[in-house]
């Protein structure tokens, strides 16, 4: 990652970190999974912990962190692990670590601030590596899966799940929603799901399954951008959606009733033995 993107993306999310725990918690991604209960965010990180193949007694690595929302609740649901949880921005860091103090976990969960491409592990610390919509910031995905597959046991496993771009030209509104969405979210969200998967294949993965598409969609996404009552968004006397600050601040709904052309997915692959 070149010093601009790492500064770009430390920037986004200090500036914004206050903002996002207020108006969609301590779990920071557009992905939920369909079909979850009165508690998303927590159904989603359970799920995915499971799709990960996370279990008791293994040390697990989360890139890109966040508030440790993801992290806190695998542990609490698994049990018997820890995490090392690694965020490229000290606000995320403070926040992540008050998380897991007032969940009594801050021995099961250790937050560092650093760069995810360069990591302050030994060679083959991991049993398991996930990115929780985070591996989207990179602009070097072999250089980034290389180094998680350095910090992973010999049969250990990646998991990512992230955002992708569509299949097929895109229309210029689609392009222009593209671009405009990775520059107000600070991401670099440019590659298919299968380039994804190339990207972790060529910097030595096996067995890499690359699908999931049909588990999510962004629904509860949309409302942490605009204020609701009764399930609907509450309307302005222009009759557009009266804008959370976390909307106000990323300019819903032009961006997310735009037309960017992106879905969720996931990506799971093994380092070989």
């Amino acid at each position: 990652m070149s010093g601009k993107s790492v500064t770009g993306v430390r920037d986004y999310f200090d500036a914004w970190t206050s903002v996002i725990l207020s108006d969609v918690g301590h779990t920071y991604q557009a992905g939920t999974v369909i079909g979850h209960s009165a508690t998303p965010y927590r159904d989603t990180n359970v799920f995915l912990a499971g799709r990960a193949g996370i279990g008791a007694g293994m040390r697990v690595l989360d890139a890109g962190c966040g508030a440790c929302g993801p992290a806190v609740d695998i542990v609490e649901h698994t049990g018997d692990l820890t995490i090392d949880a690694m965020t490229i921005s000290e606000v995320q860091a403070a926040a992540g670590t008050a998380h897991l103090q007032a969940r009594g976990l801050a021995d099961r969960i250790r937050v560092r601030v650093g760069d995810y491409h360069q990591m302050p592990f030994p060679d083959g610390t991991f049993d398991v590596v996930y990115f929780l919509e985070s591996a989207c910031y990179t602009e070097d995905n072999v250089a980034l899966f290389g180094e998680a597959l350095r910090v992973l046991k010999p049969g250990g496993a990646l998991y990512v799940k992230d955002q992708f771009v569509e299949e097929g030209p895109l229309t210029p509104a689609e392009t222009t929603a593209l671009a405009g969405m990775n520059e107000i979210f600070a991401c670099n969200i440019t590659r298919l799901l299968d380039e994804v998967a190339q990207a972790i294949a060529d910097a030595g993965f096996i067995d890499v399954q690359a699908g999931g598409r049909d588990f999510f969609d962004h629904a509860e996404y949309k409302k942490a951008m605009a204020k609701f009552l009764d399930e609907r968004p509450l309307l302005g006397a222009d009759g557009r959606p009266q804008l959370t600050s976390l909307g106000q601040g990323h300019q819903y709904p032009g961006v997310l009733e735009g037309t960017p052309p992106v879905f969720t997915a996931d990506i799971r692959a093994i380092r070989p033995r």
